[in-house]
């Protein structure tokens, strides 16, 4: 009787996995990042990066994390690996918590399937070679079906991702009812291999906009990390971070993340219980130096920045 082979790593059948327990999820803030060893683009190879034989490893700490652009070569449109790869290593080198691939401005709407998971191989890759082994590495990985986003999901491991963020679906917008959006969230989350962070963006999709409750009944999943809130609303994100006793840099409450989503958001989601925030790629430092006087001064409003009391 023949046999059936094996399927490949962006197969639709695979193993599931253990997920990594909620007390993986936050580690003392000295892991936070210094300077990077300098990176050389010949150690970035299209080979598999990272064994898939365990569950990620690397934890989701309360601070900065910052989503990578993706650089394509002006002529030929391909993907510009050496950029992308000196890019990571450069933003890794600000004392940020983690790196987010394929998120908005990563332009994953604009690739393919094996180009998402070579921007995510390469960054892996190239974080690895400059010494930043263990710094977590989440990838975008929403579509508007449950099934592609569960097989990017896959992907995205097999690629080296650590945690997948996940916009909601939008097309049928006015066909979706905040139960269906719960059901979405909870089918990927049973069978994602990586821990979810749930997406809301409402600019990216239609309009569509979780509320405080919903985002709290997905907190609840034993596969859900975490949420981006780039809805820009103060007081969802102090309900949200209540009701889940969100960690923080201060405490590490339940260590699930609530994170705002912009980098002009900082302030209002420390003061407001939040874990940190997920911002543009253009310079991480100020909120970095943000977080680290709250620390500081024990999550005090009055800190000092550039010399300023705010």
């Amino acid at each position: 009787m023949s046999t059936l082979p094996s399927p490949s790593p962006t197969s639709e059948t695979f193993n599931q996995r253990d997920l990594p327990p909620s007390t993986s999820r936050l580690t003392a803030l000295d892991s936070l990042y210094s300077q990077s060893p300098s990176f050389s683009s010949s150690s970035i190879s299209s080979s598999s990066a990272s064994s898939v034989d365990e569950p990620p490893s690397r934890a989701l700490t309360p601070g900065i994390y910052v989503p990578t652009l993706t650089f394509f070569d002006p002529q030929t449109e391909d993907l510009d690996l050496p950029t992308i790869a000196s890019h990571a290593v450069r933003l890794a080198s600000a004392r940020i918590s983690g790196l987010t691939t394929l998120g908005s401005t990563g332009e994953a709407v604009h690739l393919t399937h094996s180009e998402r998971a070579l921007v995510t191989r390469t960054t892996r890759r190239a974080l690895d070679a400059a010494g930043h082994h263990t710094l977590p590495l989440i990838v975008g990985c929403g579509a508007q079906s449950t099934r592609e986003t569960i097989a990017l999901c896959h992907e995205a491991l097999h690629a080296g991702g650590d945690y997948a963020l996940i916009l909601p679906p939008s097309y049928y917008k006015a066909s979706l009812s905040s139960a269906h959006l719960l059901a979405f969230f909870t089918d990927v989350a049973d069978a994602s291999p990586l821990p979810v962070l749930v997406y809301n963006y409402p600019a990216a999709t239609s309009g569509t906009d979780l509320d405080s409750d919903a985002l709290a009944s997905l907190a609840a999943h034993p596969n859900i990390a975490g949420c981006k809130l780039t809805c820009g609303n103060t007081g969802k994100l102090a309900r949200l971070a209540a009701a889940t006793d969100a960690a923080t840099p201060a405490r590490p409450g339940s260590g699930f993340l609530c994170l705002g989503g912009s980098a002009d958001f900082t302030l209002q989601t420390l003061v407001a219980g939040g874990s940190g925030v997920m911002l543009s790629p253009t310079g991480p430092a100020i909120p970095v130096h943000l977080l680290y006087a709250l620390i500081v001064n024990d999550g005090a409003c009055k800190i000092s920045i550039d010399g300023r009391d705010h």
